[in-house]
C-alpha cells in the first residue's frame, strides 16, 4: 500500500508540471480507493425491500423537474420543464393522484425535446409558513433568441384544497452570463441572514469554465440573494 501511495505521490508531481489538474483527479481517486464501504459510520444503511411497497401515486407529466412537498406535509409540488407548477394535495392521510395546475412560470420554450432549457428549480423561502413565498429557477429565452438565467418569486395560497399562484410571478434575478442550450441555473435552499429571507443558488459556467475564475461574472458561481 505504501508503495503505491509514494507512486501516487510521484506521478502528481510529474502531473503537476504538465497539466496543474490531474493531480486533484488522482488525489480524487486515491480517496475513493481508501474510503471503504460508504455505508460504515456514514449514519445509514440498505433498504430492505421487504419494509416497504413502491406504487405510482400520478403519472402522466411531461418533463418534470422538481418534487418538492410543502412544509406542511399536506401538498406535493412536481414542476415541469415547459414551466407547469402542478400540486396533489392530501386529505386525511390519503393522496389524490389527480395534479392540478397551480400556476405557469413562462419561459419561452418548448421544453425537452429539443432542449433542456426551463423551469428547473423550486425552492420553498425559509418564511414560508408566513408569506407562502416560493422562488422558481429557470432559463428563459428572450426575443433576440438569447438565453437568460432567471429567479421569480410566486406567493401560494390554497384553494378548494389544493393549492395555487396567489400573485403573479414577480422576476427578482438575471444573471449576468448567459445560458445556453442546458439549463445551467439549477436549484437552491431557502435560507434566513439576519432574520431576513434569503436564497442560496448555484448557477453554471456554461460550459467555460474561465468564468468560474471570474468575480465579476456569475456564472460558475454560487449566489446568495434577499428577496
Amino acid at each position: 500500500i505504501y508503495g503505491i501511495v509514494f507512486l501516487c505521490l510521484v506521478g502528481m508531481a510529474v502531473a503537476y508540471m504538465r497539466n496543474n489538474a490531474l493531480p486533484f483527479i488522482i488525489f480524487n481517486t486515491i480517496q475513493f480507493y481508501f474510503a471503504g464501504d460508504p455505508a460504515e459510520g456514514g449514519g445509514y444503511v440498505p433498504v430492505n425491500d421487504d419494509d416497504f411497497t413502491v406504487s405510482i401515486l400520478a403519472s402522466g407529466f411531461n418533463a418534470p423537474t422538481r418534487v418538492v412537498l410543502a412544509p406542511d406535509s399536506a401538498h406535493l409540488l412536481v414542476t415541469q420543464l415547459t414551466g407547469e407548477v402542478l400540486a396533489l394535495s392530501r386529505d386525511n392521510g390519503v393522496w389524490n393522484n389527480t395534479p392540478r395546475l397551480v400556476g405557469k412560470i413562462e419561459t419561452s420554450v418548448p421544453g425537452f425535446p429539443p432542449e433542456e432549457l426551463g423551469l428547473v428549480g423550486m425552492v420553498f423561502a425559509s418564511d414560508y409558513e408566513d408569506t407562502g413565498n416560493v422562488f422558481f429557477l429557470y432559463t428563459y429565452k428572450n426575443s433576440d433568441g438569447g438565453v437568460e438565467n432567471r429567479v421569480s418569486i410566486v406567493s401560494l395560497k390554497e384553494r378548494f384544497g389544493s393549492l395555487v399562484f396567489a400573485t403573479e410571478p414577480q422576476k427578482i434575478f438575471t444573471a449576468n452570463v448567459p445560458g445556453n442550450f442546458s439549463h445551467q441555473i439549477t436549484d437552491g435552499i431557502g435560507v434566513e441572514v439576519e432574520g431576513k429571507s434569503h436564497l442560496l443558488f448555484l448557477i453554471g459556467e456554461g460550459f467555460d469554465a474561465t468564468r468560474a475564475q471570474d468575480l465579476a461574472l456569475e456564472g460558475g458561481k454560487e449566489m446568495l440573494i434577499q428577496v
